[in-house]
């Protein structure tokens, strides 16, 4: 992998907005996923919802993960890159291990 090229593919401004753009759509969706969870009073482990987060999840994480691989050790300097590391494992473990136990969250 030439880390050069994957550098400028995460780090392109058509990436950013593209990220962007999901990070809103997943937004609305959860907004929307709760909303009608209250009106129904269920929530199904493998249903719409859980597809549509789990797809979040993996675009999110190899989002994060090609940014390691392109910013390296700079990767850690940035308190931004942090709190993105630490939201994509939180909800990572929401969605992998709490929720398949049937654990209520939030």
């Amino acid at each position: 992998v030439n880390f050069a090229d994957t550098g400028k593919l995460i780090h392109h401004p058509a990436a950013g907005l593209l990220i962007a753009a999901l990070i809103l759509l997943n937004s609305v969706l959860v907004a929307v996923e709760i909303d009608a969870e209250s009106d129904s009073g269920e929530a199904h482990f493998l249903d719409f919802w859980t597809v549509l987060e789990l797809l979040f999840l993996v675009v999110f994480t190899v989002e994060i993960v090609l940014r390691i691989e392109a910013e390296r050790r700079a990767f850690v300097r940035s308190g931004w890159n942090l709190m993105d590391l630490f939201l994509v494992v939180s909800a990572a473990g929401v969605a992998l291990i709490l929720e398949p136990l049937g654990t209520e969250v939030g």
